[in-house]
């Protein structure tokens, strides 16, 4: 099971990522990646003073997600909401792009995606099976 998590900043997004870990399956294995964001930020840093490859980077972190995701029963992944600030630099756009770029494809594929809202978990893709989970 894939579960995707996004919110913005100080949403709860983590803490909710926690509770859902909580109430999987205690025979089945369950890893939580706390922050995507994160992770695009430290492969970005290894390309400091270079020309970004941001197709490059999108697909490596996609590709070590799904890694990820196969090594486990259950793969919870916590991401930022993306450009509801305008970014200043172009550093920060094209850090955004990426991210959008790799939420976009992680909320297709993922088998739940909820919104965390001021703590509140907003459901925008559940199977029937996890309908009143929370």
């Amino acid at each position: 099971m894939f579960l995707l998590i996004t919110g913005g900043s100080a949403s709860g997004k983590s803490w909710i990522a926690q509770e859902f870990a909580g109430k999987m399956d205690k025979e089945q294995s369950t890893v939580v990646l706390d922050c995507v964001a994160e992770t695009l930020t430290e492969k970005i840093r290894a390309y400091q003073g270079e020309i970004l490859p941001q197709q490059q980077i999108v697909e490596e972190i996609l590709s070590e997600i799904h890694a990820l995701g196969e090594q486990t029963d259950n793969l919870i992944v916590v991401t930022n909401q993306v450009f509801s600030d305008v970014p200043g630099t172009d550093e920060e756009r094209k850090f955004l792009e990426c991210l959008g770029q790799i939420n976009q494809t992680l909320a297709k594929e993922a088998d739940l995606f909820v919104e965390v809202v001021y703590g509140i978990p907003i459901w925008r893709k559940q199977q029937d099976e996890k309908k009143g989970w929370w």
